[in-house]
């Protein structure tokens, strides 16, 4: 569980749009890298699971930074318009 300065410190860095696509691009390129690669010993079997893993540490790395973003502090006009509605 986060305390609350993670928090925050979450929260500036939800609130760089430059640092966190920065970030993401990172992983994405770190997840591209290890692309799986088939081989000659290879069957179906295992490079069918190869790819599925690959596939999904991308889901993960793009779950991980939608969490992250949802740090992302509102401005106060945003923050009124969400209220009106209650």
């Amino acid at each position: 569980m986060l305390n609350q300065i993670e928090k925050e410190k979450l929260e500036l860095l939800a609130n760089d749009d430059v640092l966190i696509n920065a970030a993401y691009k990172l992983f994405f390129q770190a997840t591209e890298d290890n692309r799986p690669e088939a081989k000659d010993i290879d069957n179906n079997l295992l490079l069918g699971e190869k790819y599925r893993a690959f596939e999904l540490s991308k889901q993960i790395i793009n779950s991980g930074f939608t969490l992250l973003r949802s740090y992302k502090k509102m401005d106060k006009q945003n923050e009124k318009q969400l209220n009106r509605a209650r």
